[in-house]
């Protein structure tokens, strides 16, 4: 499934231009892959985004409640969701990521700056292949939030990609 600025669900309910976004009321299922292609702005959701395989954007997803993805979910700036993330394989953002709830990535979690949840965040719970120490990284600039219950801690520099710190 491909959302673009001119994308209309299967009601004809199309995405309405809020300055820093495009918005859609409602929530978004679907069996197939979602690429948001809106341009240079946020796609915002007022309900759920889920997919059984991935999710990208160019820019940004904003959800009111969760984002699932049974693969990836990335995004070229960042992510947000009112309750959790949760993503299969990995998940990443250019900038921050951030859930009210917790986040669960069956590989890494990456982000250039702030990740930020309220309860807990499970990486490289990965259960269709042996995950490697790799597939468990948690790598942001700051870390904001609960507990880490599976996954090694990488903090970069801010701006940058090297790794600085490593906790587990």
């Amino acid at each position: 499934m491909k959302i673009t600025a001119d994308w209309k669900d299967a009601e004809g309910k199309g995405l309405k231009d809020i300055d820093w976004a495009l918005e859609y009321e409602g929530t978004i299922e679907s069996e197939e892959a979602i690429e948001i292609d809106i341009g240079h702005k946020w796609f915002k959701i007022s309900g759920s985004l889920k997919s059984m395989c991935s999710i990208s954007a160019g820019w940004g997803i904003s959800a009111g409640n969760g984002i699932s993805a049974g693969n990836g979910i990335s995004a070229g700036w960042g992510i947000s969701a009112g309750e959790g993330i949760s993503a299969g394989e990995g998940i990443s953002a250019g900038d921050g990521i951030s859930a009210g709830w917790g986040i669960s990535a069956g590989l890494s979690i990456t982000c250039k700056k702030v990740l930020k949840w309220s309860l807990n965040l499970f990486a490289g719970t990965a259960v269709w292949k042996k995950a490697t120490e790799e597939d468990s990284i948690v790598e942001a600039a700051e870390i904001q939030g609960g507990e880490v219950k599976h996954g090694i801690v990488r903090l970069l520099p801010m701006e940058s990609s090297e790794p600085v710190k490593e906790t587990s």
